[in-house]
């Protein structure tokens, strides 16, 4: 009885001073170190940045800030940070932002997100602590919304809820907001998640990848490592072999020809994002919705969406008939994103319809 005592005692404790340091520290993300770093160093230097990016790998490899912030100066003084995060998809991404938006203290003007729709998550997902920082009594709800609605066998679904129960209650008792004072950032992984000009774009220059999983730095997360391995192998496999772009291309044709039409946008998605604009625009932030091309397992859920929003509000770069080129092999990186060329002129077209959006 004694030791269940202790037990319970040492638990409300550890939650306790979690509670306490991330009342008082603002959010710590955990379980993600390229999350760790970039919500760090852009906590650290917001007052820099008016234009944030936001999202997952077709934000964080295919916007250049650089280049952006130089087609907007003719018409907006713009100072970007990339804040992408590979595999961020909803409703990872709506909890994201939400953190995001409550820290701001009145220097961001626009979000431009990257909005995309949501998959079914490996069982190496699921069982990791990516996904346990966001498991909040109403992101939870979410999650497991979005993974049911997926066609996939009951007994994995059961499986998936059994998880994020569990998951949720680690939530609340995990050291994670102690871990900033135990293991202080790796200054070699800060500079890889950054980028060259310490501006969060990573671009998909595959040399520095290769430097990362050669030599990656003490305090990196060894599935990460493994991540960009697998990751690698299969570039240089579809660089010999085209193939996966045409299976991509049989894939997303249906959704841009003449005879598609979209089904009722998700009542659960819409919602999310209208409770993110009514809290952007307490703070007099405007959201602009970037849709990337190639995203074609997404195109289901997210196209709906997208055609139900405000226009003025939607930079759509999604489609295969007005954008023929980033569907093209010579232009794609692996089946769902961009290369350095279609890179280049992703986000030139980016920014010439960002500044038509603002109106300058």
């Amino acid at each position: 009885m004694k030791l269940l005592i202790n037990i319970i005692v040492f638990g409300g404790l550890i939650a306790g001073i979690n509670g306490l340091l991330r009342m008082n520290l603002g959010h710590i993300f955990s379980g993600n170190e390229i999350l760790d770093t970039k919500w760090e160093y852009y906590q650290a230097n917001k007052g820099r940045f008016n234009v944030l990016h936001f999202g997952g790998s077709t934000i964080a490899n295919q916007v250049d800030c650089r280049q952006f912030d130089a087609i907007l100066q003719p018409h907006y003084p713009s100072r970007s940070f990339n804040f992408g995060v590979g595999a961020l998809n909803i409703p990872e991404s709506f909890y994201m932002l939400e953190q995001v938006l409550k820290a701001d203290t009145g220097d961001l003007e626009y979000v431009v997100f990257g909005v995309s729709g949501t998959t079914v998550y490996p069982k190496a997902f699921w069982e990791s602590s990516r996904l346990q920082y966001w498991l909040t009594p109403g992101w939870s709800a979410e999650a497991l919304y979005f993974q049911w609605r997926h066609r996939q066998p009951w007994h994995q679904k059961l499986k998936i809820t059994a998880i994020v129960a569990y998951k949720f209650i680690l939530n609340c008792f995990d050291y994670r907001y102690l871990r900033k004072f135990i293991h202080p950032p790796d200054i070699k992984t800060e500079s890889f998640y950054l980028g060259e000009h310490r501006d969060g774009y990573t671009g998909t220059d595959l040399e520095r990848w290769e430097s990362y999983i050669t030599d990656p730095p003490e305090n990196s997360d060894p599935n990460r490592v493994i991540f960009l391995k697998n990751a690698l192998q299969k570039i240089y496999h579809n660089q010999r072999d085209s193939a996966f772009n045409d299976q991509m291309l049989t894939h997303t044709a249906p959704y841009f020809d003449a005879q598609y039409t979209p089904g009722p946008p998700d009542p659960r998605f819409l919602g999310a994002l209208e409770r993110l604009e009514a809290l952007a625009d307490a703070k007099e932030i405007r959201i602009i919705y970037l849709v990337a091309p190639r995203l074609n397992w997404h195109f289901d859920i997210l196209l709906p969406v997208v055609y139900t929003l405000d226009e003025r509000d939607v930079i759509d770069l999604s489609s295969m008939k007005k954008y023929p080129f980033f569907y093209h092999a010579d232009h794609a990186l692996d089946m769902f994103h961009l290369n350095e060329l279609g890179c280049e002129k992703y986000t030139r077209l980016a920014a010439e319809a960002f500044a038509e959006k603002i109106g300058r």
